[in-house]
């Protein structure tokens, strides 16, 4: 039996089994973003610092919103 709530997406030599709340995010598109968030920054307080991260969705390294373009991307990232 099935599951409803999952999807499945078949790419290359293998098949990618996503919940249905998930985003699906072809990497080699040229219209993929490399970048989740905005998010905000919390101090070790839980209050707002005023900043706003974002995560890359295939290394997961993490840099400041403003500096993105600086950002180096882990070896083997799909975004490197």
């Amino acid at each position: 039996m099935q599951d409803d709530t999952a999807s499945s997406v078949e790419g290359g030599d293998e098949t990618v089994v996503s919940p249905a709340h998930a985003e699906v995010v072809d990497a080699s598109s040229d219209d993929a973003d490399a970048w989740s968030g905005p998010h905000t920054e919390y101090n070790q307080y839980g209050l707002p610092t005023g900043h706003e991260y974002v995560r890359c969705r295939d290394c997961g390294v993490v840099v400041l919103a403003a500096r993105q373009t600086n950002a180096t991307h882990r070896t083997g990232c799909t975004y490197e």
